[in-house]
């Protein structure tokens, strides 16, 4: 499989992805990948769960734990394909909020 091919599939939207992060971390000051997906279900599957990892590796305030993982659940939902179930196991992912220090 062509992997180019994979993210032509779609267009996915890193600042819908920054604001789903910014509005789960209005109410608690971390919150991990899985957690996130589970308030904001995965729409357009790996090539999202993907795009979320990479603002995570892009973030300051964000954690890769490669010593931990973490499996990120999905339906897919498109016309090319019955409902599936997908799973993917990566490292923990942790966003967390950009505190600002004085001095």
């Amino acid at each position: 499989i062509d992997p180019d091919a994979l993210f032509q599939q779609f267009v996915i939207d890193k600042s819908e992805l920054r604001r789903n992060i910014r509005q789960a971390l209005q109410e608690r000051s971390q919150i991990s990948l899985q957690k996130l997906v589970e308030i904001f279900p995965i729409q357009q599957g790996l090539a999202e769960v993907i795009t979320y990892f990479q603002i995570a590796t892009q973030d300051s305030a964000a954690h890769v734990d490669e010593d931990k993982q973490e499996t990120i659940e999905w339906w897919t939902d498109d016309d090319f394909e019955e409902r599936r179930f997908r799973r993917v196991r990566l490292p923990m992912v942790i966003f967390a909020r950009n505190i600002q220090h004085d001095g």
